[in-house]
């Protein structure tokens, strides 16, 4: 058993060191051609190259972990060499692939950085990636979700020597389920719809060393998410979760950037602090708390930046808290497993409280982003029973992880006290403001004052309605008594263009309704200009219906023009000065 490992060891490093070489020889080529393009010789354009270096090397270094993880084992079984030969191909078709796509990526950018460059003046990269805010900002999350849970140890493994280890949830779980006798329980469960026998109980992978699937020790069971650092199976789930991290980091960095800068900016213009700002968010909070409602007209638009700043530390928060829950779901699953089928209580305890610590976490969230509300004579009583909800969940989650929760007895009179103050702290305070939102005659104090004024006034401003200033009906007269205003307001779009000239169609042998509509700026004035499409006429009976199956339609009879400025429609020929409609043929074959 020792020779077979040891050569299993040998031929894992063999695969991994060729692959590495591989991927080194490859990237160092695809970097000495690709510093040659001008976008690349800037500090910013060196920082993408970096990313996407990173990016393409970890998805073929999990190519390669996994082509030298299997590779000897298949060979060992079937003893042949094939599934060498089979990984050095799929390696190099990789590395190829891999070269061609970035060599051709930094080509199409250095396209692009340079055109900006000569034709407008404008620095690209900078633009793009935020004078290189949203290069670090998927840097760092990467890092926050890589780092999830950064515990390390130096523990004995079975070998008798120490090895470092971390932590992983999800192959900690799939280790658990493979080393039991899953598919012996589940052959023996559809057995059970037509013979009757004895089922077998789980067997579980159970010892004292760290590569076990669940520890024991004193007596007590615990699940085990520990791998060695070195292990390949821990190397390759690394490295897929690095991609899966550094592509979730790139789809929403540039919001999280964006943001970032614009209240950075802000603060420094004003000579604010984040600290200021969440000191100001908590103290509005703690106003809500204490259940007050009535605010001036012009909270919104006092606090609207405080609003944002926490916004945005909301949504850190909320993916922290999205990869917790993750986390503690996955623990939930194995604790539960193993604790109901072994009756370790232990483990079912914090299975139990990992369920209450799961339901906390959106409620806390829901607490913190509470100050933003909207709030009339009921929402602060709302406020309030979610606050109980969340410390008595809070609580429970805590009480549940100790063993103290196993000498509880409930008596029948305890649960019927426990369910009344439930009940009662739950249910009576958004009852009450219920009720105080339909007493009759406080519309205006209850309802209207508190939530609907600021809100309007806040709208007023953000939307700047108070600066548009009123036109008399004069100004709306542009031909003589003309006063229909609808049909001299500025067309702005291609599909209120194909709206307004839909009618000067005329014919049902063409139509506007696919057809291209594009603006021009052609003699000092824009216009909207459609070539209409041919189509089968559809009414039945109709001569227009023989002329399309009869006759090949070469070319449309219209092409339709409005002023974008006043709507009215414009005869093309006037436009280009022509001498008659310009006649625009098709090709293959007519209709």
């Amino acid at each position: 058993m020792t020779e077979i490992r040891a050569g299993l060891k040998g031929s894992f490093g063999i695969g991994l060191l060729t692959g590495i070489l591989a991927i080194i020889i490859v990237l160092g080529i695809q970097f000495a051609l690709l510093r040659e393009l001008s976008v690349f010789n800037t500090g910013l354009g060196l920082w993408v190259l970096a990313t996407e270096f990173v990016a393409t090397a970890a998805l073929l270094l999990a190519l390669v972990l996994v082509g030298s993880f299997l590779s000897p084992r298949v060979q060992r079984q079937s003893g042949s060499r094939t599934p060498w030969v089979v990984y050095h191909i799929l390696l190099g078709l990789a590395c190829f692939a891999a070269f061609t796509l970035g060599v051709n990526n930094g080509l199409t950018f250095d396209v692009k950085y340079s055109t900006y460059a000569t034709k407008a003046g404008i620095n690209f990269l900078n633009l793009q990636y935020l004078n290189g805010a949203v290069i670090w900002t998927t840097l760092l999350l990467t890092a926050l979700f890589m780092l999830s849970d950064p515990r390390i140890s130096s523990v004995t493994g079975s070998d008798g020597k120490r090895h470092f280890y971390m932590h992983s949830k999800l192959l900690g779980i799939l280790r658990l389920l493979f080393r039991t006798n899953l598919g012996a329980i589940m052959q023996s469960t559809r057995r059970s719809y037509y013979e009757s026998g004895p089922r077998p109980s789980f067997d579980w992978d159970i010892g004292e060393t760290p590569d076990h699937a669940v520890l024991s020790k004193n007596g007590k069971l615990q699940w085990n998410d520990k791998f060695p650092v070195s292990s390949p199976p821990f190397l390759a789930w690394t490295t897929i979760k690095f991609l899966l991290a550094l592509g979730i980091a790139a789809a929403i960095a540039n919001d999280i950037a964006l943001r970032f800068v614009t209240i950075q900016n802000y603060l420094v213009q004003t000579n604010g602090t984040w600290f200021a700002q969440v000191q100001n968010y908590f103290s509005i909070l703690a106003t809500r708390l204490s259940g007050t409602y009535q605010v001036s007209p012009t909270f919104g638009i006092d606090n609207v930046f405080t609003f944002e700043v926490f916004k945005f530390i909301l949504s850190i928060i909320g993916l922290a808290f999205a990869v917790v829950g993750i986390r503690l779901g996955v623990a939930l699953l194995a604790n539960a497993m193993v604790g109901l089928s072994k009756k370790a209580f232990g483990m079912s305890r914090i299975a139990l409280s990992n369920v209450f610590v799961i339901a906390a976490l959106p409620i806390i969230y829901l607490v913190l982003s509470s100050g933003a509300w909207v709030y009339d004579v009921g929402t602060s009583f709302i406020l309030s029973t979610l606050v109980i909800v969340m410390i008595g969940v809070a609580f429970v989650a805590g009480f549940t992880r100790t063993p103290r929760i196993l000498r509880i007895k409930i008596t029948l009179v305890k649960g019927l006290v426990i369910l009344a103050i439930v009940l009662a702290s739950t249910i009576t305070l958004p009852v009450y403001g219920t009720y105080l939102r339909a007493q009759s005659g406080q519309y205006i104090n209850y309802q209207w004052s508190p939530a609907y004024v600021p809100t309007i006034q806040y709208t007023r401003w953000a939307y700047g309605v108070d600066s548009v200033t009123s036109a008399d009906q004069s100004l709306i007269k542009s031909l003589g008594n003309q006063t229909n205003t609808l049909d001299h307001i500025r067309i702005f779009t291609n599909q209120s263009a194909r709206l307004n000239m839909k009618p000067l169609v005329g014919v049902n042998w063409m139509s506007i309704d696919n057809a291209p509509v594009d603006i021009i700026y052609i003699n000092g004035k824009e216009y909207w200009v459609s070539i209409l499409q041919l189509i089968q006429a559809g009414l039945p009976n109709d001569p227009d219906v023989w002329r399309t199956q009869h006759l090949l339609l070469t070319h449309s009879e219209k092409v339709l023009a409005v002023d974008a400025a006043t709507t009215q429609a414009v005869d093309i020929t006037k436009i280009w000065n022509l001498t008659q409609s310009p006649q625009v043929y098709y090709g293959e074959g007519g209709l």
